[in-house]
């Protein structure tokens, strides 16, 4: 399917990272960019209907973020250069389709009714009217945040990130650090089930969901 790829993802206890990486690179694998730290705000409907399908194992789904690069919450409270991004799901293909946000206003013990207005302003400007009226009743769940490192192996034909350091925030009534969670989430991306053949990794695959993660953590699930 055009602009689909597949993922796939491991869970890794967190001692093992330095094995983990020290196999990959015995195996030609190289890293492609500097480590970052991945943001997102998770928006999700009244009935949670995209918490109910990554917990129920759906195979077709949709998911809506917005994600940003770099400090969760910069010195100057002014989130530059952020994505609205809606994530489709069909069994294990994926696809993202991508829309630039304008600046949005952003801080600790900042109120939910602040960031909703702001966030949601900033939407409606960038999302066709057909669109935004199917989420412009959307929650905001929570703010997560971790440390991503990106490789890519030697046919150049898969790529890997590995996530660790997850942490948790809420936001309603106000932002505030909340937990975090300490496995390490690898994810494979590939166009072929081709070139998964010859990966190996010495954990099993599993499902795994950051946003269900949060609202387990965060809300002991629904």
């Amino acid at each position: 399917m055009k602009n689909y790829r597949f993922e796939k993802k491991f869970i890794v206890n967190p001692i093992y990272y330095d094995k983990i990486i020290n196999s990959f690179e015995l195996r030609g694998w190289t890293k492609i960019f500097s480590k970052r730290t991945v943001n997102n705000i998770y928006l999700d409907s009244i009935n949670s209907n995209s918490y109910y399908e990554c917990k129920n194992g759906d195979l077709e789904k949709r998911k809506y973020r917005i994600r940003w690069y770099g400090d969760t919450f910069p010195k100057k409270k002014n989130v530059k250069t952020c994505f609205f991004e809606t994530k489709i799901k069909k069994n294990d293909l994926n696809r993202k389709i991508i829309r630039t946000v304008g600046d949005i206003r952003l801080h600790l013990n900042q109120s939910y009714s602040q960031l909703n207005k702001k966030l949601f302003s900033e939407l409606s400007k960038i999302i066709p009217e057909e669109e935004f009226i199917f989420i412009e009743n959307y929650i905001i769940q929570f703010i997560s945040c971790y440390d991503r490192e990106y490789y890519i192996n030697n046919t150049n034909k898969i790529r890997l990130t590995i996530d660790k350091n997850q942490k948790y925030f809420k936001v309603d009534p106000k932002i505030k650090y909340e937990g975090q969670i300490n496995s390490i989430v690898i994810e494979l991306k590939y166009s072929s089930d081709e070139d998964f053949k010859n990966f190996n990794l010495e954990t099993n695959l599993t499902h795994n969901s950051k946003y269900q993660n949060g609202i387990d953590l965060l809300f002991n699930g629904y």
